[in-house]
């Protein structure tokens, strides 16, 4: 009987040996895989990392057991110094396995492959596992469509999400960081490559007070770690309209008026050519219509020694595809016959070429007071004021710049204070 308490003491200090051993035998073990999922397009070939290290490297492959399954199914293993493949397309490096690296490679990933994949490693006493988390997916890659819209006209501003899988995206459409359309699922069409496409559109009729605006689209889908975003702003537009007048009525005019009118942005050139050559002319500042578009204008004096000519008034503006241009043509008093007009037509645009149908005076909203009184200015000068008199009283007075051979005409308060610059 006084066996008994020395035998189980025996015996739990071999069982605590033994523990032990298995214990520090384990810890020569170490399994390394990547913390971070790793994304492969579909049809690729992707490579899962398993690194293995031990105290006695290399490894005697004979001693060596490298397993590698998803959920409880073997798709791979290593033993006995041979590679045996469970699965078409996978492979394992014996030479590297030597030196530590279970890497396995698998070729054409499907989305099937989407899964856990465990590195199951055992070396003489020890054991040690290693997860690596495959995702078969491609992030998309986001491009906004253009942001310039025509002022009224029912427009689209395109965001487009390209080279993704799986094919379920979702877009959301913000105006200044509020959310106007979304998150919605457009329909995503397949492309060559085995990823995805899709389209969204943010439909908006623009007006004058959007301009600005910041719009932003962000895409979510599951490859990305956080949302994919693109913004621009608002960029409002609206083309202008040319209008020319003449006082007099007729080909014999002294001075023709190009009126621009309805345009936005308030940034415009004009300019008057005579045979393709740039004329002196005076110019309007741009003023602001009651809807929010801009008005301006530009006169020119023909002088009484020329001979006929063709006249161009060559607007341009960002707006505009190419100048807008509208023609009339001059000739000396005495000359042939004045065309003069019951009503008013308005002018027809024939770009540069030479018409022998003078303008005729119209309205423009916002110039009326211009009309009514600057052909009393012209009768002036051509009655004994010189023009080049009347710049220099005007600029004298109003410190007014001149540049590359035009005057900038005051606005309609400036002249309702002075009699002189009035008559302009």
């Amino acid at each position: 009987m006084e066996w008994a308490p020395k035998m189980s003491l025996l015996c739990a200090w071999l069982s605590l040996s033994l523990l032990l051993s298995f214990h520090l035998s384990g810890a020569n073990l170490r399994v390394s895989v990547p913390r971070s999922p790793i994304q492969a397009r579909p049809g690729s070939d992707v490579q899962l990392p398993c690194n293995i290290t031990h105290t006695s490297m290399p490894f005697d492959l004979s001693r060596l057991a490298v397993v590698w399954k998803v959920g409880l199914k073997t798709i791979a293993q290593y033993e006995g110094g041979k590679f045996e493949p469970k699965r078409p397309g996978v492979i394992m490096d014996s030479e590297q396995l030597r030196m530590g690296d279970a890497t396995l490679q698998i070729q054409r990933v499907e989305d099937t492959d989407t899964a856990v994949h465990s590195c199951f490693v055992i070396y003489m006493m020890d054991s040690e596992t290693g997860n690596v988390d495959l995702r078969v997916e491609a992030r998309p890659d986001i491009t906004l469509g253009s942001t310039t819209v025509q002022l009224g006209k029912e427009s689209g501003v395109r965001c487009a999400a390209s080279g993704f899988y799986p094919g379920n995206i979702s877009v959301t459409w913000f105006r200044n960081d509020v959310i106007v359309k979304g998150p919605e699922s457009p329909t995503a069409q397949p492309d060559p490559h085995g990823l995805f496409n899709a389209e969204s559109v943010l439909e908006l009729t623009p007006q004058i007070a959007d301009a600005d605006d910041t719009i932003t689209c962000r895409i979510d889908h599951r490859a990305l770690d956080q949302p994919l975003s693109e913004k621009s702003q608002l960029r409002v537009q609206a083309p202008p309209t040319l209008q020319i007048l003449t006082k007099p009525p007729g080909m014999a005019f002294l001075a023709a008026k190009c009126l621009v009118s309805g345009f936005y942005p308030q940034e415009i050139k004009i300019q008057w050519l005579k045979n393709g050559m740039r004329q002196q002319k005076i110019e309007s500042r741009p003023e602001r219509m009651p809807d929010g578009t801009f008005s301006t204008g530009s006169v020119i004096f023909p002088w009484e020694n020329e001979t006929k000519a063709s006249y161009v008034c060559q607007v341009q503006h960002e707006a505009l595809d190419g100048p807008l241009e509208k023609a009339i043509h001059w000739q000396p008093t005495g000359e042939g016959v004045g065309v003069t007009c019951p009503t008013p037509p308005s002018c027809q645009d024939i770009g540069r070429q030479q018409i022998s149908q003078t303008s005729c005076p119209t309205s423009v909203p916002g110039t009326s007071r211009l009309q009514d009184h600057w052909w009393l200015a012209l009768i002036g000068v051509m009655l004994g004021l010189p023009i080049g008199a009347a710049v220099t009283i005007f600029c004298s007075k109003h410190k007014a710049k001149t540049k590359k051979g035009s005057v900038v005409l005051p606005t309609e308060t400036e002249k309702s204070n002075d009699p002189l610059v009035s008559m302009l």
